[in-house]
């Protein structure tokens, strides 16, 4: 847009007008008047036509402003829906690692269960072995002479074999999931982990 460059009027007789009589009777004087001020510097003309360029140029600026508040309005809606995600993936992330935290918590549970049902099982299979003959103890403290009519309690050794498998198939249960955590990754797009 070109800018214009006001200028006042500038006149060596200000206000000064020449009236010129075109007709006149009684009650009537018809006559024209025009400016007789004699000016240095003409100043620049206030038009219909510059007016309408500033009317314009102010609407056109309104416009602008509107459209750039709606613009930083989107912008803040959009930056605070991009945080609420952020704070969701965050949330969600601590969630995956306690929930992790806690799968390896349980697997180390499984490999305490799984050493003590190696425990219970070497326990039962010296039980076994003790009871066949082959070692006698008594209060812990190994003997050479025992009753050879002293039975083997299969029921009790079942038991502790059925312990065992369950416990070590809860250690692999808990080592599977865990694995499956360790690949778990947030996807913020569509709020959910994927592997």
């Amino acid at each position: 847009m070109e800018q214009t460059i006001f200028k006042n009027r500038e006149s060596n007789f200000p206000n000064r007008r020449k009236i010129k009589i075109v007709s006149q009777n009684a009650n009537e004087i018809v006559a024209d008047i025009e400016m007789a001020d004699e000016p240095s510097e003409e100043g620049t003309p206030i038009t219909a036509e510059i007016l309408g360029g500033w009317q314009n140029t102010i609407i056109a600026s309104n416009t602008i402003a509107e459209n750039a508040n709606a613009t930083a309005n989107i912008a803040e809606t959009n930056s605070e829906s991009a945080i609420n995600t952020a704070n969701t993936a965050n949330v969600k992330s601590d969630v995956a690692v306690n929930t992790a935290n806690e799968a390896n918590t349980k697997s180390d549970n499984a490999v305490l269960v799984a050493n003590s049902a190696n425990a219970i099982a070497e326990n039962a299979l010296r039980t076994v072995v003790e009871k066949q003959g082959t070692v006698v103890t008594e209060n812990g403290v190994y003997k050479s002479n025992f009753n050879a009519d002293t039975k083997v309690n299969v029921t009790n050794y079942n038991t502790d074999q059925a312990i065992l498998n369950e416990r070590i198939q809860l250690f692999e249960n808990n080592s599977a999931l865990m694995q499956l955590l360790s690949k778990l990754s947030y996807d913020p797009s569509s709020d959910t982990f994927i592997l």
